[in-house]
């Protein structure tokens, strides 16, 4: 059986023949340097402010006698119900 020519021609060097290709690499800016702003120093003055009397200070101590003298009288009144209750229940 006779073979049949190939119609394409080969081309010498095909295999292993590989296309350079060289990437492209954007340019990149360089980032301008910002200078720091100086500082500027203020001198400090001291001025004397005005000294706002002091509030007055509540005191708690007439309150606390009051509420001293109320628990001392509610004290006085359970104990008094308490031996009103014991001496009812020994009478039963």
């Amino acid at each position: 059986m006779p073979t049949k020519k190939n119609t394409n021609p080969k081309t010498k060097g095909a295999k292993g023949a590989t296309k350079k290709t060289s990437k492209i690499v954007p340019e990149v800016e360089p980032t301008p340097v910002i200078e720091p702003t100086p500082v500027v120093e203020t001198p400090v003055v001291d001025t004397p402010s005005e000294v706002a009397p002091s509030p007055v200070v509540d005191t708690y101590d007439d309150d606390f006698k009051v509420i001293g003298e109320q628990l001392k009288t509610a004290l006085l009144l359970v104990k008094d119900l308490t031996t009103k209750f014991n001496a009812l229940e020994k009478d039963d």
